[in-house]
């Protein structure tokens, strides 16, 4: 039986993008499309993110940053349209 272990890691927004933003927080290989939250005192943790890549190089510049695709509100409603429908797998 395999055994599973959540992680969490907290960091900083860098730049935002229409579509994505960038942030410093460490990932691994196969965490892509993992959630990224925001917590609020007042709302709780908020997915705000879905994890797309992570870069560690630019040309000669070593860097660490990943990226993700903004949960914007046209993208929230198309995963909404998705509640109470049958699926088959």
């Amino acid at each position: 039986m395999m055994s599973a272990k959540t992680w969490g890691m907290s960091g900083t927004v860098s730049s935002t993008f229409t579509y994505t933003f960038r942030y410093a927080v460490d990932t691994s290989i196969g965490q892509s499309g993992s959630p990224v939250y925001k917590y609020s005192s007042t709302h709780g943790y908020q997915v705000v993110g879905i994890h797309t890549y992570g870069a560690k190089f630019l040309g000669s510049i070593v860097f660490q940053n990943n990226f993700a695709t903004r949960i914007t509100s046209n993208l929230f409603d198309f995963f909404a349209s998705f509640r109470n429908q049958e699926v088959s797998v």
